[in-house]
């Protein structure tokens, strides 16, 4: 890991050495290790961009543009600030649910935590 966090820092081309899908897999070991600084530092360098351009999602790739390409890999950020830094983890029931068809769309998702659970719900 102390190999790892020595390389967060580098880039090619002004971009980091691995790609938005790696953020979660690489970082989280990192943090867990004690590396929350680094981390965050990294996090920085390579999502500022993003929102100095106004783009209202991450993208597949770190090239920067206010609409992109915005795939599932763009959310293991999300996850790695959530996980890793707030300490919650989705359970394994948190299948969104949708009922209701005539009265609209409802959504519940819990996540579990050493401290608390919160139950999130979203409907019209």
């Amino acid at each position: 890991v102390k190999k790892m966090v020595r390389m967060l820092p580098e880039r090619i081309d002004g971009k980091p050495l691995f790609g938005i899908a790696w953020t979660q897999l690489i970082l989280a070991p990192v943090v867990a290790e004690g590396y929350q600084r680094e981390a965050l530092q990294c996090l920085k360098s390579g999502y500022r961009p993003f929102l100095d351009v106004g783009a209202q999602t991450w993208g597949e790739y770190f090239v920067p543009t206010p609409f992109n390409s915005a795939h599932g890999w763009g959310a293991c950020v999300i996850s790695l600030l959530v996980e890793s830094f707030c300490g919650y983890t989705p359970n394994m029931e948190a299948e969104p649910v949708i009922t209701g068809l005539p009265d609209g769309l409802r959504m519940t998702y819990t996540l579990h935590s050493a401290y608390e659970s919160v139950t999130l719900t979203a409907q019209p």
